[in-house]
Formats: C-alpha cells, structure tokens, sequence
C-alpha cells in the first residue's frame, strides 16, 4: 500500500520562499538550522496527539540519495528515502509520530541493494547534536544491541524518562553478584549469570521470589533492570525479591528458539543452583519469567514444563514469528505446545511496540499469540507502548510489567 505523502509546513514556506528569493531565503534558512538543530519538530493544527518530524540533510557533494534507518522511520531504506528541494542542497523528508515518542537513527548516503550492509556509508545526523552510544560490553566489546555503535537520537516534547529506571539517591539498592564462567553440562558451553539480591536480604527470613532473565547482560545494562527492581521493592510496589540473569551465548538464535537443551539449562542447571545457594521459594506465583524477542519466546515455552513453579511470564516484544524447521528435533513449535496441553496456572503480561508493527509477521505472531491465551481461558494483559524492537524500549513497560504480575 502506497504511503501518503505528508509534507512540513516549513518546508512548504522555504520553496515558495526560494521562488522569490531564492538564495537569501535558502541561506536564511540554513542559518536557523544551525541554530536550533535538527530535526524539524512542528505542531500540526488541530491534532493534539503528533508532532510532524523533518528530517534535513545538507548537500556537500553529489549525492544519488540519502536514506534514514530508525524505528521513528523506518528500516526499509526503499520506504525513507529523502527527497531533494529542487535546485537546492536540501534533502528532506516528513513523518508523523506520537508527541511521547523517542527513536535513535543514522543515514545511509548513496543506498545501493548491491552494497554490503558493512560497506554502506554510514553516517549521524551533523545537524543533530543528541547522540545515543551504545554501552560496551567489556568482556563482548564487539557486540551491539543497536545496529551501529553510535546513533544520532531525538525525543519529542512529551516524552519522559521513565521514573522506575532512574536511580534514587534515598532508595536502598540491592546486590549483584556475577559468576563469570558458569558452566551448562547439557550445552557444553559456558556463560556468565549475575544474581541480583534484594537490599536486606536474609537467609533467615520468609523466602524470596525468582525472577529469571534470558539476555542478561543487556537486561542489566540497557533496560537496567537492577535499578527498576531496587525502586519498585523500595516503593512497596513489588515484595522483595531475587533475579538471576543468564548471559546470551553466541548461539542465541538457536537457544532461545523453543530449544529443549536450553530450556533444561535454564532451569535444571542454573535455577536448581540458584535454589540451593540462595533462599528462594517453591510458591509459583512469586516466580517469573522474562524475556525480550526470542528471550519471550523461550518464557512462554520454559512455563509449558515449569508452569507450576513460575505461575507468571513477562514478554516483551516476543518472537513468536519464529517456527520449526523439519530438521529441527530438539525444538519444539509453540503454538501447537499451547494448543494440547490443559490450561496452565500461569498468568502473562505480553507488550508490543507501535514501531514494531511494520514487520507484519512479527506482529502477526504476537496477534496470534495473544489470541491463542485468549481462546484457552488464561489469565493475561496485552499492552501496546510507543516504542520499537530494542532493549532500550523494553524499559518502556518493564516495571509496569512487575507490578501487574508481583505487585501487593
């Protein structure tokens, strides 16, 4: 389906502008960009909800084109192509988007499908000065969880930093200890995995509740999942409790996709340690699973063993497009799982990014999914944010997560 075009009201001004004068106006125009940045940010006349987004690429050389990756606009560099003002060194493009809403991005100049992803030209926004730079691993330096280290970045006027993923000078933190080279048996492989512990912890007292986390480092890390556990325990929002992170392996797109190995290690090797070193609880429903993309794909499939010892399960942008392939024996198709079994004591909190919808399979597979919880009887929250596919927005609705799932 063809996109309308929407078109910047400054935009519009500067090209009948550049017809009755064109080299002042053009020249004034770029001495206000310099001023107040880039991107153009305008209201839109009797819409309350969005802000119309121009993106502007100043011509230094001949360019074919110019494209932007980001989820405000799009990853398709076929679908975010900028446009040139006619007889002028301004590419331009315009986009709708919510007024709470937030995105990194880059631009790719001369596009080619015939160029290697890694021989793109890559390059920032220069007329944007808010950089997002990725958080090194320092054990992994070499791995990013955005697709290129340092990103240009915009934040429209409402949006907020999200109160539960900022620290608290007067909130008590908790511990987190790190077990470097842990070793999996069945996987024959070995990873780090972090234990975090409630501040006050003690072996004598009522015990805790589990959390467990596939893609560990980037859940401490990027969604700072340490800091929101310390403020909602401190606020009184969720009892106190202990998590464990497991590290993502190199193998991550094999393990986290339904795989039964994984799921065993998961809960045989590091859960079945973490009970035995620190005071946890067999209650299910002081117990969760969360995971991110294929990080919620395997809590959805880990509940299907050990629904009666984790009774909730936090997905968060699942990848639930994911299926089988013949060969496949040790994995296992979810959809079928959950369509024979008996109803389980599980509860789910499932969410999903506006700017995740245009991968319409990915979308699809949530949908279907949801429905599927729906059709068997289960008890679940389906909740949308404004937001895309990153661990970045996975803070979006983390702790609201918590809450709906362990909250008092």
């Amino acid at each position: 389906m063809k996109k309308i075009k929407i078109e910047s009201p400054r935009i519009e001004r500067l090209s009948i502008d550049i017809k009755n004068n064109s080299e002042q106006a053009l020249e004034l125009f770029w001495k206000d960009i310099e001023k107040v940045g880039s991107p153009l940010i305008e209201k839109i006349e009797g819409d309350e909800n969005n802000y119309l987004v121009t993106l502007i690429w100043r011509e230094t050389e001949e360019l074919d084109n110019v494209c932007v990756i980001g989820e405000m606009f799009g990853m398709d560099t076929d679908e975010t192509r900028l446009e040139k003002l006619e007889n002028t060194d301004l590419w331009y493009r315009t986009w709708k988007a919510r007024r709470d809403a937030q995105s990194v991005y880059f631009y790719i100049i001369n596009c080619d499908d015939e160029i290697e992803w890694d021989n793109l030209d890559f390059r920032l926004d220069p007329l944007n000065e808010k950089k997002y730079v990725c958080i090194e691993d320092d054990k992994r330096p070499n791995d990013l969880y955005l697709m290129l280290k340092e990103n240009s970045y915009v934040a429209l006027p409402d949006f907020k930093q999200n109160q539960w993923t900022m620290e608290k000078q007067d909130t008590a933190k908790g511990k987190l200890e790190l077990f470097d080279d842990f070793e999996s048996k069945g996987l024959n492989n070995k990873r780090r995995v972090w234990v975090y512990t409630p501040d006050g912890y003690d072996e004598t007292k009522e015990p805790y509740g589990l959390a467990v986390f596939t893609d560990g480092w980037e859940y401490i890390n990027v969604t700072e999942a340490p800091t929101v556990l310390d403020n909602l325990i401190g606020a009184g929002m969720i009892p106190p409790m202990c998590a464990v992170f497991i590290e993502t392996s190199d193998d991550r797109d094999n393990e986290l996709t339904c795989h039964k190995g994984f799921r065993e290690f998961a809960m045989e090797e590091v859960v079945t340690w973490v009970n035995g070193k620190y005071n946890i609880t067999n209650k299910g429903e002081k117990n969760v699973l969360i995971g991110f993309s294929y990080g919620g794909l395997v809590a959805a499939f880990m509940a299907l063993e050990y629904g009666e010892t984790f009774k909730n399960v936090f997905i968060q942008s699942g990848g639930f497009s994911w299926k089988p392939a013949e060969e496949d024996n040790d994995k296992s198709d979810i959809f079928k799982d959950y369509e024979k079994v008996e109803k389980l004591p599980v509860d789910f909190y499932v969410t999903f990014g506006e700017y995740e919808k245009d991968a319409e399979e990915h979308f699809d597979g949530t949908k279907k999914f949801v429905q599927l919880l729906q059709d068997k009887g289960y008890s679940y929250k389906y909740k949308e944010f404004m937001g895309g596919h990153t661990y970045m927005d996975a803070k979006i609705g983390f702790a609201d997560g918590l809450i709906h799932l362990l909250g008092e």
